[in-house]
Protein backbone atom coordinates (compact mmCIF):
# COMPACT_ATOMS: atom_id res chain seq x y z
CA UNK A 1 0.00 0.00 0.00
CA UNK A 2 2.82 2.40 0.68
CA UNK A 3 4.30 3.11 -2.70
CA UNK A 4 7.38 5.25 -3.41
CA UNK A 5 5.19 8.00 -4.88
CA UNK A 6 3.14 8.23 -1.65
CA UNK A 7 6.36 8.71 0.36
CA UNK A 8 7.59 11.31 -2.12
CA UNK A 9 4.24 13.21 -2.01
CA UNK A 10 4.30 13.08 1.78
CA UNK A 11 7.85 14.44 1.97
CA UNK A 12 7.07 17.28 -0.49
CA UNK A 13 3.94 18.13 1.51
CA UNK A 14 5.98 18.25 4.72
CA UNK A 15 8.56 20.48 3.02
CA UNK A 16 5.86 22.90 1.82
CA UNK A 17 4.28 22.87 5.27
CA UNK A 18 7.62 23.68 6.93
CA UNK A 19 8.25 26.49 4.41
CA UNK A 20 4.81 27.95 5.12
CA UNK A 21 5.40 27.82 8.88
CA UNK A 22 8.73 29.59 8.42
CA UNK A 23 7.11 32.29 6.24
CA UNK A 24 4.26 32.87 8.72
CA UNK A 25 6.72 33.10 11.62
CA UNK A 26 8.72 35.72 9.71
CA UNK A 27 5.57 37.74 9.01
CA UNK A 28 4.56 37.61 12.66
CA UNK A 29 7.93 39.01 13.79
CA UNK A 30 8.13 41.95 11.39
CA UNK A 31 5.59 44.78 11.42
CA UNK A 32 4.22 45.65 7.99
CA UNK A 33 2.64 48.88 6.87
CA UNK A 34 -0.08 49.09 4.29
CA UNK A 35 0.66 50.93 1.06
CA UNK A 36 -0.19 54.64 1.22
CA UNK A 37 -3.14 54.46 -1.18
CA UNK A 38 -4.64 51.51 0.69
CA UNK A 39 -4.17 53.13 4.08
CA UNK A 40 -5.86 56.34 2.92
CA UNK A 41 -8.83 54.41 1.48
CA UNK A 42 -9.26 52.44 4.71
CA UNK A 43 -9.04 55.57 6.86
CA UNK A 44 -11.51 57.40 4.61
CA UNK A 45 -14.09 54.65 5.04
CA UNK A 46 -13.95 54.57 8.83
CA UNK A 47 -17.11 55.90 10.51
CA UNK A 48 -16.90 59.23 12.28
CA UNK A 49 -18.59 60.42 15.44
CA UNK A 50 -19.71 63.64 13.77
CA UNK A 51 -23.17 63.22 12.15
CA UNK A 52 -22.85 66.57 10.36
CA UNK A 53 -19.66 65.43 8.64
CA UNK A 54 -21.37 62.18 7.64
CA UNK A 55 -24.31 64.14 6.21
CA UNK A 56 -21.97 66.44 4.33
CA UNK A 57 -20.10 63.44 2.92
CA UNK A 58 -23.39 61.92 1.79
CA UNK A 59 -24.43 65.10 -0.03
CA UNK A 60 -21.04 65.51 -1.67
CA UNK A 61 -20.87 61.96 -2.99
CA UNK A 62 -20.27 61.67 -6.71
CA UNK A 63 -23.78 60.42 -7.52
CA UNK A 64 -25.29 63.59 -6.01
CA UNK A 65 -23.10 65.97 -7.98
CA UNK A 66 -25.27 65.73 -11.09
CA UNK A 67 -28.45 66.36 -9.07
CA UNK A 68 -26.96 69.43 -7.39
CA UNK A 69 -25.72 70.68 -10.73
CA UNK A 70 -29.17 70.32 -12.25
CA UNK A 71 -30.90 72.01 -9.28
CA UNK A 72 -28.51 74.93 -9.11
CA UNK A 73 -30.23 77.03 -11.84
CA UNK A 74 -33.59 76.41 -10.18
CA UNK A 75 -32.32 77.57 -6.79
CA UNK A 76 -30.62 80.56 -8.38
CA UNK A 77 -33.88 81.50 -10.15
CA UNK A 78 -35.88 81.33 -6.92
CA UNK A 79 -33.31 83.43 -5.08
CA UNK A 80 -33.18 85.99 -7.86
CA UNK A 81 -36.97 86.14 -8.13
CA UNK A 82 -37.39 86.74 -4.42
CA UNK A 83 -34.84 89.55 -4.25
CA UNK A 84 -35.70 91.57 -7.37
CA UNK A 85 -38.20 94.40 -6.78
CA UNK A 86 -40.21 95.66 -9.71
CA UNK A 87 -40.88 99.38 -9.95
CA UNK A 88 -44.26 100.72 -11.05
CA UNK A 89 -47.02 98.54 -12.43
CA UNK A 90 -45.98 95.00 -12.79
CA UNK A 91 -47.48 92.04 -14.55
CA UNK A 92 -48.91 90.77 -11.25
CA UNK A 93 -50.80 94.02 -10.70
CA UNK A 94 -52.32 93.71 -14.18
CA UNK A 95 -53.47 90.18 -13.43
CA UNK A 96 -55.04 91.33 -10.17
CA UNK A 97 -56.98 94.03 -11.97
CA UNK A 98 -58.18 91.63 -14.65
CA UNK A 99 -59.33 89.19 -11.99
CA UNK A 100 -61.30 91.92 -10.20
CA UNK A 101 -62.94 93.02 -13.45
CA UNK A 102 -63.85 89.41 -14.25
CA UNK A 103 -65.48 89.01 -10.83
CA UNK A 104 -67.50 92.21 -11.36
CA UNK A 105 -68.66 90.97 -14.76
CA UNK A 106 -69.73 87.63 -13.28
CA UNK A 107 -71.73 89.41 -10.60
CA UNK A 108 -73.62 91.43 -13.22
CA UNK A 109 -74.68 88.30 -15.09
CA UNK A 110 -76.96 85.83 -13.41
CA UNK A 111 -75.17 82.59 -12.68
CA UNK A 112 -77.79 80.59 -14.59
CA UNK A 113 -76.75 82.23 -17.84
CA UNK A 114 -73.15 81.12 -17.55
Amino acid sequence: MNSPTDKQDHSSTEALDAELDQLLAGLAREPHEAPAHLASRVLANLPTNNPFADLLDWFTASYWRSAWTAALPLVFGFALGMTVQFEGDSYIDDLDMQALLYVEQIEEIEFDEI
